[in-house]
């Protein structure tokens, strides 16, 4: 009985000393395994503020417009023989587009040629009739009437004279007038009448073609009331203001030009003012009619801070952006913004240059975070 109460307390006793190395180990392990780790500092890339000269632009849309633009009418009426050009052909001042025919002109210069020789034969005989009536005056040969008649006579054929050089200086014109040419250098449309057709003169004809120049050409655009008076209106004299262009599928404006010319009043139903700036085209490759998007110049250089227009966040009404202190932890600082510079934005306030502002990683940080720094690769200036 004593040996069964004994085994039994031996079997409980241990037991117990399990459960208390079971509890016991759970309670060390696990207090351990619950223990706070470190936070790895979140890896975030910077860009550091800079500083250059810049100038404000006021962007606009506008259109290109071909500095001289002609319609090609002819001057005199008649059949035409031949088309001397292409559809969309480059052609210079001068080169012969059509020909008309110069047969009918042709015999009427020939007939006021004709004319003019009967007029001067007419001039010299009066010139002679008048010699021999002075001669005969001075003896008192004939009467004075007669002698007035002789010297009225020398000048009606000198004016008629006059006269025939004007009708064959026309009938050439007319000739000449049968050889249609470029008056300007541009690009040429397409011949709306082809050989064998009758064309009228004038004015009111039908054109034959138009032809616009292609360099320089106009960019044309609007300006509001309040840029013209603070920004155009008060220049006096100095460089003419820049004007950037871009067109459609460009990116930015790879078009330089100049403000060239203001029209005289302000449009009082839009409140705007029609403005055009001269833009180069050597090559040819733009033409008048294009879509553009165009920004013009509106303050003289000045220093400006800069900061990445895709580091700037918003938060309601507020611009702000992250930026890492020299303790390496996360700051937050409120902007005033300027203008937009290509890729990057004007700060008037809240920012100066060098200060590391986070442009990879922000959206994962909150300001007082502690964080690992890399430097990001450099932005390319852009106006």
């Amino acid at each position: 009985m004593f040996i069964a109460d004994k085994g039994r307390a031996f079997i409980w006793g241990g037991l117990f000393g399990v459960a208390i190395l079971t509890f016991g180990g759970y309670a060390f392990f696990g207090a351990k395994a619950t223990q706070a780790v470190p936070a790895e500092p979140v890896r975030v890339a910077v860009r550091e503020a800079t500083s250059r000269w810049v100038s404000e632009w006021a962007e606009y849309s506008g259109r290109l417009e071909a500095v001289e633009h002609v319609e090609i009418r002819p001057r005199v009426a008649g059949t035409v023989l031949a088309v001397h050009f292409r559809d969309g052909q480059l052609v210079r001042q001068g080169d012969l587009l059509f020909t008309l025919d110069p047969a009918p002109f042709e015999a009427e210069l020939k007939r006021a040629e004709a004319l003019l020789a009967q007029a001067e034969d007419r001039q010299r005989f009066t010139a002679r009739n008048l010699e021999r009536g002075r001669r005969l005056i001075q003896a008192n040969a004939i009467a004075k009437r007669d002698f007035d008649a002789l010297e009225n006579a020398a000048r009606e054929a000198r004016s008629a004279v006059l006269a025939a050089r004007a009708v064959v200086e026309r009938a050439r014109l007319d000739v000449d007038y049968t050889r249609i040419t470029a008056p300007i250098a541009g690009r040429i449309s397409r011949p709306e009448i082809t050989a064998g057709n009758e064309v009228k003169a004038g004015g009111d004809a039908p054109p034959l073609t138009s032809i616009v120049s292609l360099d320089p050409l106009y960019a044309a655009f609007t300006i509001d009331e309040r840029t013209y008076l603070h920004h155009v209106g008060t220049r006096r004299g100095g460089d003419p203001l820049q004007v950037q262009v871009g067109l459609a599928g460009e990116d930015g404006y790879p078009h330089a030009g100049q403000l060239h010319s203001l029209d005289n009043q302000l449009d009082t139903r839009t409140g705007t003012l029609r403005v055009r700036a001269l833009l180069a085209n050597a090559d040819g490759r733009l033409v008048p009619g294009l879509q553009a998007r165009v920004r013009m110049q509106v303050s003289d250089p000045y220093r400006a801070t800069l900061v990445d227009e895709t580091a700037i966040a918003t938060d309601q009404d507020r611009r702000f952006v992250l930026l890492v202190g020299e303790d390496s932890r996360v700051e937050y600082r409120r902007l005033e913004l300027g203008s937009r510079q290509g890729d990057q934005r004007v700060v008037r306030q809240g920012l100066e240059p060098g200060e590391r502002v986070i442009v990879e990683g922000a959206q994962r940080v909150r300001p007082g975070d502690l964080v690992r720094v890399e430097q990001a690769g450099p932005v390319l200036a852009s106006e």
